[in-house]
């Protein structure tokens, strides 16, 4: 009988040190699993930048030594059809950025802002 009460003594304890291991464990096997999901999210998402961007660059190089927003129109609007949802917005930003961004000149953003009026969704 003295064998089992010292073994209570030990293990009662060490219940509430279980639980918290327990607990401890499973909140890394959650963030584990998040960090894991966000790098896979992340490594898609450049997968989706670099095919918008082969897919596009050509349209944008042509359209800027050329400057014919109908000739941009005619070739942006199948180019966006043939994409699904996922690259669309993709291809929006890259938009935005080819034409706004911080290395675009002051008449490239005048231009593509009537571009972008005469293309725009239909």
């Amino acid at each position: 009988m003295r064998g089992v009460q010292v073994l209570l003594v030990v293990v009662a304890p060490l219940r509430f040190t279980l639980w918290v291991l327990a607990l401890a464990t499973l909140a890394i096997l959650v963030l584990s699993a998040i960090g894991v999901s966000r790098h896979f999210e992340w490594v898609r998402a450049a997968r989706r930048r670099e095919e918008v961007a082969d897919q596009l660059g050509p349209v944008f190089s042509r359209f800027f030594e050329s400057q014919d927003p109908g000739r941009l129109a005619e070739e942006l609007r199948p180019a966006f059809l043939r994409m699904n949802a996922a690259y669309r917005p993709v291809a929006a930003v890259l938009w935005r950025v080819r034409c706004w961004g911080e290395s675009a000149p002051a008449g490239r953003r005048r231009f593509c802002s009537s571009a972008s009026r005469i293309v725009g969704p239909r």
